[in-house]
């Protein structure tokens, strides 16, 4: 992570400043991107959003219970969501104990899939499915980074990321050296 915060730093301080990197279109580029994943870096406050779960409770992310939360954002139809949920439903089921609550976050927007997916993988009772499917109103889509799915976010109970953009088998190291440091 330190090269992405050294890479946000440097282009705000810079190109964000008027000072040209490259040509105007590369910079131009490079400042979109460090814009984009500003928000929301490893030590800083996440963005709440409205989380709904599908049995139509309606929480915030950081009024939502878990001494650590992760936000799993996933496309019920990605192959690589497919891939690496075991190992979220995994991990949400080994640090129940610990106080990890999971909040698997569709970015997808149809119904039939999301069904599908859960019926594929299931549950625990700390892994929650949230879907909004409203794209005309402020959702996590405005607030979170999402390049590509699955992204994956690690807030303690402040709402203070983690870890960020880890990979599902990464889970269980990057908690552990949490807890343990």
């Amino acid at each position: 992570f330190p090269v992405t915060i050294r890479f946000i730093d440097l282009a705000l301080r810079t190109i964000g400043k008027g000072i040209s990197l490259f040509d105007s279109a590369t910079d131009a580029e490079v400042l979109r991107k460090a814009k984009l994943m500003y928000p929301n870096r490893i030590g800083t406050k996440v963005a709440d959003f409205r989380i709904k779960t599908l049995t139509g409770n309606e929480t915030t992310l950081l009024s939502a219970s878990g001494l650590y939360k992760l936000v799993f954002f996933y496309d019920p139809d990605c192959h690589h969501c497919k891939v690496s949920f075991p190992a979220v439903k995994s991990f949400a089921k080994d640090f129940r104990d610990k106080g990890v609550e999971v909040y698997a976050v569709s970015t997808g927007i149809d119904r039939q899939e999301l069904d599908s997916f859960i019926a594929m993988f299931g549950t625990e009772p700390n892994l929650h499915y949230v879907w909004d499917p409203n794209v005309q109103t402020r959702t996590f889509r405005d607030s979170y980074h999402i390049p590509s799915t699955p992204t994956i976010y690690l807030v303690n109970q402040a709402g203070v990321c983690l870890a960020r953009s880890i990979a599902s088998a990464e889970l269980v190291p990057v908690l552990n050296h949490i807890i343990n440091n």
